[in-house]
C-alpha cells in the first residue's frame, strides 16, 4: 500500500490533493486535520465523492502544526499503524491578509508555515521510504519577497553551504528585527508570509541536498481561492496540479526546486 500523508487535508488545496490521491490504485492517503469534526467531515465529503472507489483507502490524523507534542504524536501514530511513508505533502499553512504589520503577526505566522513545516518534516523524514518524496507548498510571495531584501541578506540564504542552523537564524533575525522595529532600515521586507515561504523553499533546498535518495520540491500552488485567499482566481482543483505533478509525477529525477504551473521556476 502506498501511504501518502498531507497536512492541512481537512479544507482548500490540501482537500482537493487527498481527493484526487484517494482514487489511485493502492494508494491510502493519510489526511492531517488539527480538528477532529473537519478532518472527519472532509473524509465523509471525499467518501461520497467520485474518486471513491471500492478499494479507496483514507485515514483521519490529527496533527496542529503549532502544537510540537501534536506533531510527535502524529509520526508516531503513523510509523505504529501504517509503517513507512511514501509521500508527504507539507500543505498546511497559514496567512494573514491586509494591512496588519507586527511582530506577533511575524512570530505566528513563521511558527505555523515554517517552524511547524520543519518540524513536522524532521519527525516523518526517517518514516519515508527510500525513493519517496517531500512536497512543500509554498508561494510565489516568497520570490517578491526575496528580491525585496538587502544582497547582503539574499547572500546568505543563497549559499550553497547552508545549513538549517543557519536559515533558523535568519528567520529568527527577521523577527527580532520587527520587534525592534528596524526591519526595513536592517533590509527586510515588511511581509512575515512572504519571509516564511522564503524559509519554506530554503528549507527545500537543504534537505534536497541533505537527503539525495530522496525527491524534494517546493512549489506554488498559484492564487487559490480559498478560505485562506478569498481573492483567488483559480480553483483548488487547479492550484492542486502542481503539487499533485511533484507528488505523483515523472519528475526525471528532479529535487530540491521550486514549481509554478507544472515547470520549475529557477529563482534560486
Amino acid at each position: 500500500m502506498f501511504n501518502v500523508v498531507v497536512t492541512g487535508g481537512n479544507k482548500g488545496i490540501g482537500y482537493e490533493i487527498c481527493r484526487q490521491l484517494v482514487g489511485r490504485s493502492s494508494t491510502h492517503v493519510v489526511l492531517c486535520s488539527r480538528d477532529r469534526p473537519r478532518g472527519e467531515n472532509a473524509i465523509e465529503q471525499i467518501k461520497k465523492s467520485e474518486q471513491f472507489g471500492s478499494k479507496s483507502k483514507i485515514s483521519l490524523l490529527l496533527l496542529d502544526l503549532d502544537d510540537s507534542k501534536s506533531i510527535e504524536d502524529a509520526a508516531k501514530t503513523v510509523e505504529s499503524q501504517f509503517g513507512l511513508v511514501d509521500i508527504l505533502v507539507n500543505n498546511g499553512a497559514r496567512a494573514v491578509w491586509g494591512t496588519d504589520f507586527n511582530a506577533d503577526i511575524v512570530r505566528t505566522t513563521l511558527n505555523t508555515n515554517f517552524f511547524g513545516l520543519k518540524l513536522t518534516s524532521e519527525k516523518f523524514l526517517p518514516l519515508i521510504r527510500p525513493g519517496g518524496r517531500i512536497v512543500n507548498l509554498s508561494s510565489m510571495v516568497s520570490q517578491f519577497s526575496f528580491r525585496q531584501m538587502s544582497e547582503s541578506i539574499r547572500s546568505k540564504f543563497l549559499a550553497d553551504d547552508l545549513t538549517m542552523d543557519g536559515l533558523v537564524s535568519s528567520l529568527e533575525e527577521y523577527c527580532l528585527r520587527v520587534e525592534k522595529g528596524d526591519w526595513k532600515e536592517k533590509g527586510w521586507p515588511t511581509n512575515g508570509y512572504g519571509i516564511s515561504k522564503v524559509g519554506v523553499s530554503m528549507l527545500t533546498r537543504i534537505y534536497a541536498r541533505d537527503n539525495p535518495d530522496l525527491l524534494i520540491n517546493c512549489c506554488c500552488p498559484g492564487s487559490v481561492k480559498t478560505a485562506m485567499n478569498r481573492k483567488g482566481t483559480k480553483t483548488v482543483a487547479e492550484g492542486a496540479a502542481t503539487p499533485l505533478h511533484l507528488a505523483i509525477g515523472d519528475l526525471q529525477g528532479i529535487s530540491g526546486k521550486f514549481w509554478s504551473n507544472l515547470l520549475v521556476e529557477d529563482w534560486f
